[in-house]
C-alpha cells in the first residue's frame, strides 16, 4: 500500500522525486526542508498515542478486576470439580459493575482531561497538519 502512495505521489520510496537524480532539485539549489507528511505522521502518531493510554486508563480498572475475579473462580471450579461456565460470569459482571461505580469519577477525570486537552489544542494540531 505505501508504495501505491508513494508512486501517485510521485516519489521514489527514497525520496526522490521521478525523472531527477538529486531529490527533484536542481543542481547547486539550496536544500529544502523536510516535507511537511513528516510533520504529520508525528502529530498524529501522538494523538493516536494519547488516546490510547487515555482508554488503557479508563479501562484498566475494570479489565483487571475482571481478570482477577475469573482467576480465582476458575481455581474454585477446579478445586470443587464445577464444570459450569456460567458461574465465572456472574460473579464477574457483579465485580467490575462495583469497580466501574467506585472508579466512575476518576473515569471522568481522565475522559474530561483528554477532551479538554484535544479541543483545547485542536487549533494547534490543525495548523501543524496543513
Amino acid at each position: 500500500m505505501n508504495e501505491l502512495v508513494i508512486a501517485q505521489l510521485g516519489r521514489s520510496p527514497l525520496g526522490e522525486t521521478e525523472g531527477h537524480e538529486s531529490g527533484g532539485r536542481a543542481r547547486g539549489a539550496p536544500a529544502r526542508a523536510p516535507p511537511k507528511s513528516a510533520m504529520n505522521e508525528l502529530v498524529i502518531a501522538q494523538l493516536g498515542k494519547e488516546a490510547l493510554k487515555t482508554a488503557l486508563l479508563v479501562a484498566g480498572p475494570a479489565l483487571l478486576v475482571s481478570l482477577v475475579v475469573g482467576l480465582i473462580v476458575s481455581v474454585f471450579q477446579v478445586v470443587t470439580s464445577l464444570q459450569d461456565q456460567t458461574i465465572a460470569f456472574v460473579p464477574k459482571v457483579i465485580a467490575v459493575m462495583v469497580v466501574v461505580a467506585i472508579s466512575f469519577p476518576w473515569m471522568m477525570q481522565v475522559m474530561l482531561r483528554f477532551t479538554t486537552r484535544m479541543f483545547t489544542d485542536f487549533n494547534t494540531v490543525v495548523r501543524q497538519l496543513t
